[in-house]
């Protein structure tokens, strides 16, 4: 199989090595490991998710340390055909929310370390539409009354095969660079880039 895209990438990997370990962590003293076919399912999950939302070919952040549900939400984002763009999770607030409105996102994925970034993303980007949180477990709404969908309930509810045509050309990821010589500047890279 010929490899151009990170679709590509998933896909040959859960053929290839379905029931190896792709992942593992701890959840609190016990190892959970997620093999190459579960991070297939669930990164198509979160494509169909995407698609589901409305957000197909959007900017999408992902705010948070390299979780699990981090890694499946990048792969599910850029198969979907829509731009991934990782956000420094030790960034100030305020900081984050310049770097989600420069980067034209819509939605945003996010780990409740940075619910404060959540809670401001509704009154300070006004151009995020969609909230997914990694550990709620049902949707709620925060103070500001946006509506926060769960990402375990949403990827159970779009379970199933996804495919996109993806261009090896086409923006993929939007990464910003730390900004050590000035304003830290957005790096477009495609899906052949990486």
């Amino acid at each position: 199989m010929e490899i151009h895209t990170l679709q590509d990438v998933i896909c040959h990997s859960a053929a290839a090595y379905s029931e190896q370990a792709a992942y593992r962590y701890k959840v609190k003293k016990e190892v959970v490991d997620k093999t190459y076919k579960e991070l297939g399912r669930d990164s198509m999950a979160v494509s169909r998710m995407v698609d589901s939302l409305g957000m197909r070919g959007k900017h999408i952040a992902i705010l948070g340390t390299t979780t699990y549900q981090w890694i499946v939400s990048f792969f599910g984002v850029t198969n979907s055909g829509s731009v991934a763009v990782p956000i420094d999770a030790q960034l100030p607030a305020e900081a984050i929310c310049e770097l989600l409105e420069r980067a034209d996102v819509e939605m945003l994925f996010y780990d409740e370390i940075r619910a404060d970034v959540a809670a401001m993303a509704g009154e300070k980007c006004p151009g995020i539409r969609t909230i997914v949180s990694f550990q709620a477990e049902n949707s709620l709404r925060n103070e500001n009354g946006k509506e926060i969908l769960s990402w375990e309930q949403m990827r159970k509810e779009n379970v199933g095969e996804f495919e996109a045509q993806i261009d090896p050309d086409q923006l993929c990821t939007i990464l910003f660079t730390s900004g050590t010589t000035g304003k830290s500047k957005g790096v477009m890279l495609s899906h052949r880039n990486l």
